[in-house]
């Protein structure tokens, strides 16, 4: 008998048994994002770590783990097109929203903590009469895997998160995220490329934002309008497999008091496959708070869940 003439419920279990003896015989854990902290979950609210359904798939949150997420409205995940595209639920197109979960609110997956919502619907980008617009069916999708363009995704909720989302950087908030600037991406990838297995604690990490031209000279993909790219700081710290769809956030001053914005959602950090060869290179960002993007996901946001999530007034930190 194959793989395949198995029925799905006894390969679910089997995947989610072999999942939990892999990480009771692996051994002590090195750091996911490379070279990060653990933080707690309120330092970064807006995190979300995107899962196989746990009703459909079983195992704990950290066995289903499957990429980053931002939640940017109460009923919103922002993420990476190439987290939802072509997995292991359709050999072509994007996810089935059902077949996937946001656990918001949960610093240590391994826990029972926060909350995990099922998504409705996921939002990729297409061309619509010389426009860009996030659909959930039809249309040629604009995300192309080869260099990571348009790698973006929005995923609707099936109930409000209690977390506090994060807002995109503004049109006047451009001084927030200037080249030099530094920010911080919390997620939970994986400890090491060659190694699937998932950070079991939220953990934080510096990196500051490289110029464009010096982003275009080290990566071959480059597009400005639509990308901004940051290294570790210090060298040697940085995001790696497993971190995509993560947020890249900068620290500023609001009328409230502290706070972040939004900059770009993790597309990929080129890897040589060995430890050191994520942090050794950029990180590539979808630039969400680039024009280009930012109307196009204010305006979708605005109608999906009716609220705006736009920053305004805020000042660098």
């Amino acid at each position: 008998m194959t793989w395949t003439e198995i029925p799905a419920a006894l390969r679910c279990a089997a995947a989610a048994a072999l999942a939990a003896i892999a990480l009771l015989l692996a051994p002590a854990p090195a750091p996911a994002v490379l070279g990060g902290r653990a933080i707690a979950i309120e330092k970064a609210s807006w995190s979300v770590a995107l899962a196989y359904n746990g009703a459909r798939y079983g195992g704990d949150g950290r066995q289903r783990y499957l990429c980053g997420g931002t939640l940017i409205a109460p009923t919103v995940v922002l993420t990476a097109a190439h987290c939802v595209h072509r997995t292991p639920f359709r050999r072509l197109g994007f996810a089935q929203g059902a077949r996937i979960e946001a656990i918001v609110g949960r610093g240590t997956l391994s826990s029972a903590e926060g909350q995990a919502i099922g998504v409705l619907s996921v939002h990729y980008l297409v061309r619509r009469g010389g426009r860009l617009a996030f659909v959930t069916r039809g249309g040629r999708p604009l995300f192309d895997r080869r260099r990571a363009h348009y790698d973006v995704a929005l995923l609707r909720l099936a109930a409000p998160a209690a977390a506090v989302p994060i807002k995109l950087a503004g049109p006047r908030e451009a001084a927030t995220w200037r080249p030099g600037r530094t920010g911080v991406v919390a997620s939970w990838g994986y400890f090491e490329p060659r190694r699937a297995r998932p950070s079991d604690r939220l953990l934080s990490v510096s990196m500051r934002r490289l110029g464009d031209a010096a982003c275009a000279r080290r990566t071959a993909t480059w597009l400005g309008a639509i990308k901004v790219c940051a290294s570790g700081t210090p060298r040697g710290r940085g995001t790696c497999r497993g971190d995509s769809g993560s947020g890249w956030a900068v620290p500023v001053r609001t009328a409230g008091g502290p706070a972040f914005r939004l900059v770009g959602i993790t597309n990929y950090a080129k890897s040589t496959w060995k430890r050191s060869g994520c942090s050794r290179n950029p990180t590539t960002f979808a630039r969400v708070a680039s024009p280009t993007l930012r109307k196009l996901i204010q305006r979708t946001v605005r109608g999906l869940a009716g609220v705006d999530v736009v920053g305004s007034g805020a000042r660098p930190r």
